[in-house]
């Protein structure tokens, strides 16, 4: 632009070079919330592109004045990059929000209320098995050999290869064991545990479940709680 004709542009109000364009009035000094909710891109970009020696909004290619220098050149350069940033970031927000907000997206928050809502059910009508705030476990029967026949639950023939026999054969040799039960999985209701057993055996030994309490698990405790109380609202 020809500077020449431009009424507006006073050269004689001689200011420091960084007088044209104060970089605490950028677009960068602001957060993105405060420019997209306090004024418009236009705005923002008249805002801080507007010399402050000559009162000139700056236009792409201009210098209003001879104060204007490379370094204000370079904040000016800085401020239109920010309000590219500033579309983007509106742009990928409206992505967001249409996301949120779509069809698919109510869909699903429908499914997942009525499975808390399922749970709050079973939570409040379930067996507790005479157990304050239960925690359903799945236990799996392990079986730990090397004990001395005094303290065994029984006894079984190993092969040389680790094969078993409840009866002996050649080259066997008799090993006492114990069994116990190791809790493997936790659950807030009793239809969970036994869904997992039902699902899950191919996977595992002898599976049951097995009642314990929540005692001093504040956390388990508190969402139990919410869950029986709030989820079916």
């Amino acid at each position: 632009m020809n500077l020449a004709g431009v009424g507006r542009v006073q050269t004689e109000a001689r200011l420091p070079a960084s007088a044209c364009l104060d970089e605490t009035r950028l677009v960068g000094s602001r957060s993105d919330t405060e420019g997209v909710e306090q004024m418009s891109l236009e705005e923002i970009a008249v805002a801080d592109r507007k010399c402050d020696a000559c009162d000139y909004v700056l236009q792409c290619g201009d210098k209003p004045c001879d104060n204007f220098s490379e370094a204000d050149w370079h904040k000016l350069e800085r401020a239109e990059k920010r309000i590219e940033q500033l579309e983007e970031a509106a742009k990928k927000a409206l992505t967001q929000i249409a996301a949120l907000t779509s069809e698919g997206a109510f869909t699903d928050m429908k499914k997942r209320l009525y499975e808390l809502a399922d749970i709050s059910e079973r939570l409040r009508t379930q067996d507790n098995r005479s157990t304050a705030d239960p925690m359903f476990c799945v236990q799996e029967k392990i079986r730990d050999y090397g004990y001395h026949q005094d303290y065994a639950e029984g006894h079984i023939f190993a092969g040389q290869e680790g094969e078993e026999y409840d009866h002996r054969v050649p080259g066997s040799r008799k090993v006492y064991y114990k069994d116990r039960w190791e809790s493997i999985r936790a659950f807030f209701t009793e239809k969970a545990a036994n869904d997992y057993i039902s699902s899950m055996k191919h996977r595992h030994g002898e599976m049951r479940t097995y009642v314990e309490a929540y005692l001093r698990c504040n956390e388990m405790m508190r969402i139990r709680k919410w869950l029986m109380e709030n989820a079916n609202a």
